[in-house]
């Protein structure tokens, strides 16, 4: 995730309906997009860290990464 925004937040989300072409770009909101084709999301979490994949109907790896679980500092 290329996105220098500390809130990290995957999604992979569908209305059944592909609308290609239909990301806004210029909106500051979106960091990545993909609206060519449909594709899921598989995600694996092992310990503190969350890995995930979209992947395409065709196969292909969309997008990836590895999120990791923050830790939380205590005031004293």
């Amino acid at each position: 995730m290329g996105n220098s925004n500390p809130c990290q937040d995957p999604r992979a989300a569908g209305a059944g309906t592909l609308r290609f072409g239909n990301i806004d770009r210029t909106s500051g909101l979106t960091d990545r997009g993909f609206d060519t084709d449909n594709a899921f999301l598989a995600v694996e979490i092992d310990g503190d860290k969350m890995y995930f994949n979209a992947i395409a109907t065709d196969g292909s790896i969309v997008d990836s990464g590895i999120i990791e679980r923050r830790v939380r500092v205590r005031k004293p």
